[in-house]
């Protein structure tokens, strides 16, 4: 699994049930690719379809059918609008119940009109759609918003009262047209100016790395702008950030926002679509949620009025953490799902 928002929800999930609650657990990855991973417990059963030969859509259809027979497989939950399609066509073969998983903003991804209607056909043919905000709920139609269930991401991290610290400002994502890291450098520069002492740190890749490695070397700020690539333990640095930004153009709900949010860093984000962010901040209070039109000069005004007021935000920030911790608590998210995948197979017996 590359090392996106949707792998490291899965990562968490399949960790947990084959841990904590000793289920059998199969992660199948039908995209080709980068295998780095998320840890995920030794007793999650981790297969990848290019190792069946399974690089078509009939061998992966195929490919998931055989482990349905092979390995009892009672129910399938695919992540994405391309897994959403296999899975349902292996579903009607099999009658093996399938709950789908939006993980963007459907208003937005997939661009593809080919994929959309595959996500729409996918959604109609499954027993239940879950979605991270009711935003992205009420995109669909009645139909859809029948089997809908709302279930936020996990978060693992606990916040720390740190007192070491650092000067860094925090942007965690991957360098992809979505995540619009340019603003969030256009908007360092900017704030650099009167804060010269600060850094910007940026974890994650993508196909605009070098891009903005060219973009960088001609800001005034280059020296103190660092792009560090993808981390396998981005924690280390929400224990020392300063500050956490986030200028994504949409979100389905921002993992590295709930995560800085959960150690109680003080956030200046985007209120981007479908609006799961503004669950996860208290505007002029942990920080600062803008209009997802605002330029990268009002976006570095409001992350100076966080340095300058840092011990405030600091401490609104910390106790924020706390209800963060509580409603998406990696024991109460997982609750959800089990009910879910419980009444499911339930469901499905009862038809049988």
């Amino acid at each position: 699994m590359i090392g996106g928002g949707a792998e490291r929800v899965i990562s968490i999930l399949s960790s947990f049930f084959s841990a904590e609650k000793e289920n059998k657990v199969y992660v199948l990855v039908t995209s080709s690719g980068s295998r780095d991973t998320y840890h995920v417990s030794s007793d999650v059963i981790l297969l990848f379809a290019s190792d069946f030969q399974a690089n078509s859509c009939f061998r992966k259809i195929k490919l998931i059918v055989s482990l349905i027979h092979d390995r009892n497989i009672q129910c399938l939950i695919p992540f994405s609008p391309s897994s959403c399609g296999l899975c349902s066509i292996a579903k009607i073969r099999t009658k093996v119940p399938m709950i789908c998983s939006e993980r963007n903003s459907p208003e937005d991804y997939p661009t593809s009109k080919k994929l959309r209607f595959i996500r729409l056909l996918s959604y109609h043919l499954a027993d239940f759609v879950v979605f991270q905000s009711g935003g992205a709920r009420d995109y669909f139609g009645k139909s859809i918003r029948k089997k809908a269930v709302i279930i936020p991401n996990p978060v693992s991290a606990v916040p720390v009262n740190n007192s070491s610290m650092e000067k860094i400002i925090l942007f965690v994502g991957r360098l992809e047209n979505q995540k619009n890291p340019e603003f969030a450098l256009k908007s360092f520069d900017f704030f650099w100016m009167k804060h010269k002492e600060y850094t910007l740190v940026l974890l994650g890749t993508g196909s605009k790395m070098d891009s903005l490695k060219s973009m960088v070397s001609n800001l005034s700020s280059c020296g103190h702008i660092k792009l560090l690539g993808f981390s396998n333990d981005p924690d280390r640095y929400f224990k020392t950030a300063s500050v956490f930004i986030m200028t994504s153009r949409f979100e389905g709900m921002p993992n590295a926002l709930l995560e800085a949010s959960a150690y109680g860093v003080p956030c200046v984000a985007l209120d981007c679509r479908p609006g799961g962010c503004r669950d996860l901040i208290v505007d002029g209070r942990t920080g600062f949620l803008l209009p997802e039109v605002s330029d990268p000069q009002s976006f570095s005004t409001a992350l100076s009025k966080v340095v300058d007021g840092l011990p405030f935000y600091k401490t609104q920030a910390q106790a924020f953490a706390k209800a963060v911790q509580e409603k998406y608590s990696l024991n109460a998210v997982c609750l959800s799902w089990e009910s879910l995948l419980a009444k499911s197979i339930q469901r499905e017996l009862m038809n049988l």
